[in-house]
């Protein structure tokens, strides 16, 4: 079986740990590059070198899926799940991480517009937001670049899911932008109020994923990903 560790995936015991972590890595002269890897991001970054190489040279790449945390677990190293999203709310409300706020990226317009006011009426700093629905040209880049470095926040989080929203952060990154840059999937919506968590009890016993596959049986073709991620995974 693979070691993961071997393939820019960091393990952590908890997310106060990866807050630790990344303020001794961390400095306001760099973007910093975090992604919160499931199977289907890890077997996209095997498969698709322009991805590939965005995934590898991220500054911090951690566990969001119980079929990265739990491979790390089996080859000896202190590992659990680490949902993305409880990580992006972990750095907005840490007093130094978070401190000049948060400009959010992504979603369809009116899911990031409630997500914003919903973190704005929780006591979160929200810079300013926009929708995920713009062509990846100088241009836009370049837009969103100058909103960015004007608004100064501390954290950049783009909702685009993968490759996407990790080719973005790479365009912002070579433009300047040197902000936390977090990849966040389907966070907006939850923030947003439009989709729910799984119930605590199914979160804990690691089943959230099976929890949002009966929920959205749409995403039943996403799996066949995981499936060659694991035959990728054993074959090592």
């Amino acid at each position: 079986m693979r070691d993961l560790s071997h393939f820019n995936v960091t393990p952590f015991g908890s997310i106060s740990h990866i807050i630790s972590h990344i303020k001794k890595q961390h400095n306001n002269e760099n973007a910093y590059h975090i992604i919160t890897a499931n199977p289907e991001i890890v077997y996209e970054a095997i498969v698709n070198k322009e991805y590939g190489d965005i995934f590898h040279s991220a500054n911090l790449v951690v566990a969001d899926g119980i079929g990265v945390s739990a491979p790390l677990s089996w080859k000896g190293y202190p590992s659990e799940r680490m949902p993305g999203i409880e990580l992006f709310e972990a750095l907005m409300l840490d007093k130094e991480l978070g401190k000049n706020g948060v400009y959010l990226v992504g979603a369809k317009a009116e899911t990031v517009s409630k997500a914003a006011i919903n973190l704005s009426e929780d006591g979160i700093k929200v810079c300013g937001y926009r929708d995920g629905f713009f062509p990846l040209d100088e241009s836009s880049i370049s837009n969103l670049v100058q909103e960015i470095k004007e608004l100064t926040p501390s954290i950049v989080a783009v909702a685009m899911g993968a490759p996407r929203q990790d080719i973005v952060i790479n365009l912002l990154k070579s433009k300047g932008v040197n902000t936390i840059v977090i990849g966040v999937g389907g966070a907006f919506d939850v923030l947003s109020g439009e989709i729910k968590r799984a119930p605590k009890f199914i979160q804990k016993i690691k089943l959230e994923w099976l929890y949002r596959l009966l929920g959205d049986l749409k995403r039943l073709p996403r799996y066949k990903k995981i499936f060659q991620y694991f035959i990728w995974l054993f074959r090592g």
